[in-house]
């Protein structure tokens, strides 16, 4: 029961956006129409590699980062073939940045509600989350004094508990992703980036054991510093939208299959 508590209460407190709900904003594409991405080179040094990736989905206002973002995702949740050694489903949290919910432009509340989502992906969690949140001078100062659990969800001590979770062996095949980081404020956004580029770069080191296979992707306009700024990360250009008009009665999303040659 105490056990329970603990976790409830952690949960709780992680809670500021409604992630869920931003996640279902991307429209789902018509079947078949973003599979090609999957046998792309750029994807497939991504997505083959026998360490940890990450990968920037980079292309103008348009031409589909979004809905491809959310399809990746969802092939990922789904458990669809598309990375190495796939072993383990549903281990995916992601956050879809969008001005339509409330709170979400910022680096701490995208490190809150990523958080909260691997500690719903993997039960050990929540004790490492603890004792890396757990602010033992301030239970003094709350009631119930050193039976109260006071975090502190400061952002160094989020970034902190979100790479000891994805330390773990649980989360070997873990994958991340947040979309339209352009979306943000620009010093949250290289955070962001920096921030998983040096967690990717000590699990290369096998700083923090050996056989970590994290992907993380990202989706944003095109940014020409981020390649030389972030050397462990791809960059995947994505074309311009297709600008020829639809064929009368087409599927919405049929119009939009050519996007992508």
């Amino acid at each position: 029961m105490a056990g329970m508590k603990l976790y409830d209460k952690l949960m709780a407190d992680l809670f500021c956006v409604d992630y869920k709900a931003a996640q279902l904003i991307p429209r789902q594409p018509h079947p078949g129409t973003c599979d090609w991405m999957f046998t792309d080179s750029t994807f497939q040094r991504f997505a083959n590699d026998s360490g940890s990736s990450v990968l920037l989905l980079s292309g103008p206002p348009g031409c589909g980062k979004t809905v491809l973002t959310r399809h990746i995702a969802d092939q990922v949740l789904t458990g669809q073939p598309v990375l190495l050694n796939q072993t383990s489903t549903g281990l995916v949290a992601s956050f879809f940045c969008s001005d339509s919910v409330q709170d979400s432009t910022s680096e701490q509340a995208i490190l809150r509600s990523l958080l909260h989502q691997l500690l719903q992906l993997n039960s050990p969690s929540p004790v490492v989350v603890v004792n890396r949140l757990i602010d033992c001078d301030r239970k003094d100062l709350v009631p119930g004094g050193l039976d109260a659990e006071v975090y502190n969800l400061a952002v160094p001590n989020l970034w902190g508990a979100i790479e000891d979770v994805l330390a773990m062996d649980a989360m070997e095949h873990a994958f991340v992703c947040i979309d339209a980081v352009d979306e943000l404020r620009p010093s949250d956004a290289e955070r962001l980036l920096d921030g998983f580029n040096n967690i990717i770069g000590r699990f290369n080191q096998g700083m923090r054991g050996p056989n970590r296979q994290l992907r993380v992707l990202f989706s944003s306009r095109p940014n020409a510093q981020y390649a030389a700024r972030f050397p462990f990360m791809q960059v995947f250009l994505l074309p311009k939208r297709h600008k020829s008009p639809p064929p009368p009665f087409a599927h919405p999303y049929l119009s939009r299959t050519r996007i992508y040659t």
